[in-house]
């Protein structure tokens, strides 16, 4: 393509000559080109922020600055390594459901103190949507980094995380992922009323929406609040204690780095912006005393996954517990006049997502990936579009009435239209 663009005579010219060259090329042509476009991966400002953890309260980390104001960003990551010493003193600690996620409280990352492109009620409904959709999506589906492939005979110790920790561990360690964008394999760029015009009726790849970080004035950053080291309650905890005199004491320090595209040049290899913002968000729904439910879906723009986690502050002695899959009848995703785009039962929903990522959700996990198609592509061309439909529900039957307590915590990933100036 860059060939017939060296000027009126069509003569090949390198297309470096072109980078600086603005009007003479259509904008944003050169991404991604060789020799144009620089990827890097390397460490964030805020790399190695250490907070010390409170056995009986939460902890916000405390940062001394924002992320790097440079470069145009797609993704950063989160590593997190606890340092933990749990003591029984005669008592006895259980791990939550949701261990080791749940060290993570609610957390996000937040654009010019105005808008979160991560909202996540606790790290662990953060970590299903990263189950979901990873960061890295060109490998084989696992889940959170705890099950690779491995030569029986030799392999590396897993430096991300493990599957055997306990109270007992001194180190714990996992990492969570922080998109400001996703990678499209066939995006259709609506319009502001959630509609397609003829002139962006053909898909194209594309990540919706890189951050352009230039600028004195570019705010972002991470909000981390920890939960406390143990409680009688496992939706609040990493840890349960019963009996005893038990403590806790430990620290959490934070690894923070940045897939990026070196500061371009003009606007020729600046990558495409658009209007819609991802974004990760929750809503918590009470399921108190209910048999049947139906949930609005309180998201405004093109919803790409719902991921409901209900859980039952009841069971297991009122230590609390996922309410499990086989207690759900039927679930169904309806728009408009009682349209179906879902109609399941349990066992319908999961052999869906099991097709689509080869994966078994957590109990108590019930939901719809709509962005990827049979042949494994990532579009928008599936998702939700509350803009142009109305009635947006979530309906379940459980097999029985639920308890005064139980909740769902609603997950969404989504599309969010933005002005983009």
């Amino acid at each position: 393509m860059a060939q017939n663009m060296g000027g009126g005579n069509n003569s090949p010219v390198p297309v470096q000559v072109l980078q600086g060259q603005p009007g003479s090329v259509p904008a944003s042509s050169l991404f991604g080109l060789p020799g144009i476009t620089q990827w890097s991966e390397q460490r964030e400002n805020l790399d190695g922020t250490v907070t010390t953890l409170a056995q009986g309260s939460q902890v916000d980390a405390i940062f001394a600055s924002n992320f790097k104001q440079t470069d145009v960003v797609m993704q950063w990551q989160m590593e997190v390594t606890i340092a933990q010493t749990y003591t029984a003193g005669g008592g006895a600690f259980t791990l939550s459901p949701m261990y080791p996620f749940s060290f993570l409280g609610p957390f996000g990352l937040n654009f010019q103190n105005q808008f979160d492109t991560i909202n996540a009620n606790n790290g662990w409904d953060a970590a299903l949507l990263q189950i979901t959709r990873p960061a890295k999506w060109g490998v084989l589906q696992q889940v959170m980094d705890q099950n690779p492939a491995v030569n029986a005979y030799s392999t590396q110790t897993n430096q991300s995380t493990a599957t055997n920790y306990t109270s007992a561990s001194t180190s714990v360690k996992f990492t969570m992922d922080l998109m400001p964008g996703i990678l499209f394999n066939m995006y259709y760029d609506l319009e502001e009323d959630g509609r397609l015009y003829s002139h962006k009726a053909t898909p194209i790849k594309a990540w919706v929406s890189p951050q352009l970080m230039s600028g004195t004035n570019r705010i972002v950053t991470p909000r981390v609040r920890y939960n406390q080291g143990f409680s009688t309650s496992a939706d609040t905890a990493p840890v349960t204690a019963a009996g005893g005199a038990p403590t806790f004491s430990g620290t959490s320090t934070l690894g923070f780095r940045r897939k990026a595209v070196y500061q371009p040049a003009g606007p020729n290899d600046t990558p495409p912006v658009f209007n819609w913002q991802y974004s990760r968000d929750f809503r918590r729904f009470s399921l108190a005393g209910v048999s049947s439910i139906d949930i609005p879906i309180p998201q405004i723009g093109q919803i790409l996954t719902l991921l409901l986690r209900c859980w039952d502050p009841t069971l297991n002695s009122n230590v609390g517990g996922p309410i499990p899959i086989a207690n759900f009848k039927e679930i169904d995703l309806i728009y408009g006049s009682g349209l179906f785009k879902y109609q399941d039962t349990a066992q319908r929903m999961q052999d869906r997502y099991l097709r689509q990522h080869n994966i078994l959700l957590p109990d108590g996990v019930v939901g719809w990936d709509m962005a990827i198609t049979d042949d494994g592509l990532i579009t928008n061309a599936m998702a939700l579009n509350t803009l142009t439909t109305s009635g947006c529900i979530v309906h379940i039957d459980f097999t029985g009435t639920q308890s005064a307590t139980a909740y769902c915590i609603m997950n969404i990933e989504a599309l969010r239209y933005v002005s983009v100036s």
